[in-house]
């Protein structure tokens, strides 16, 4: 069933590709207030929900091959059960989910150049949640979070700390349970998990400081994939394991 989703997803990526680059042919909005006959020259830019279809059909593609791979070329040593189990696989569920909303939405920063505005950190400029977040015409408060640049950078920096509150969590619970109980593997995924949370965020806030050159934009996007193919191959060691 794998193979027939990921020869799908490799077909539809295609098609995603040409929507995507089809978005950014349109001619570009001329700014409010410049006259008719004035000569305007933009800036082509690709829809951002196109640029996220095509990056999260990737993504996904990438996450099967990578699980098949565990699968077929990575033996793990029996573990026994353990208190504390199925406590582990919903948070390794919770990381991937929260580290995949947080890739959705840095496509989306990327898209509106959301990474532009607000170079601070913490505070966002000298305000924890900014006057502009909700801007009456972006339309719905759904329609903010969806294409308001404020609001979305806003949204990309609250799932990144929760994501990072919860590998947080995984990797305190994994060494509460000591290794006799875990194992050594499950201990070292849980180390290479935490670790690379906290890469990609620092990575993050260095990226948004300097405001986004094109080499620390492109190392964080890796540094998400990083994150997800930590917390999949600590997912992986768990597989096995009885509840």
């Amino acid at each position: 069933m794998d193979y027939y989703c990921m020869v799908c997803i490799s077909l539809s990526k295609g098609v995603l590709g040409w929507l995507m680059v089809r978005s950014g042919l349109k001619e570009p909005r001329r700014p409010a207030g410049l006259s008719a006959n004035e000569n305007y020259v933009g800036v082509p830019r690709v829809d951002h929900y196109w640029l996220c279809a095509h990056l999260i059909s990737a993504i996904v593609l990438y996450s099967l091959l990578l699980w098949n791979s565990f699968s077929h070329l990575a033996s793990h040593p029996e573990v026994k059960p353990f208190n504390g189990v199925k406590q582990l696989k919903a948070l390794g569920h919770t990381g991937k989910a929260l580290t995949l909303a947080t890739i959705i939405y840095g496509a989306f920063v990327a898209g509106l150049d959301a990474g532009l505005i607000y170079n601070s950190w913490p505070k966002m400029a000298d305000r924890w949640i900014p006057d502009d977040l909700i801007v009456s015409r972006y339309g719905s408060t759904v329609k903010n979070f969806l294409d308001n640049p404020t609001a979305v950078q806003f949204t990309h920096r609250m799932l990144a700390y929760t994501t990072v509150l919860t590998t947080g969590l995984l990797w305190i619970k994994v060494m509460r349970l000591g290794v006799t109980c875990t194992g050594p593997r499950i201990r070292n995924a849980a180390h290479l998990v935490l670790g690379a949370a906290f890469g990609q965020s620092l990575l993050g806030i260095t990226t948004l400081l300097y405001y986004v050159p094109v080499s620390l934009g492109s190392l964080h996007q890796c540094g998400g994939v990083i994150l997800l193919s930590s917390l999949l191959w600590f997912t992986h060691c768990l597989h096995n394991v009885p509840k």
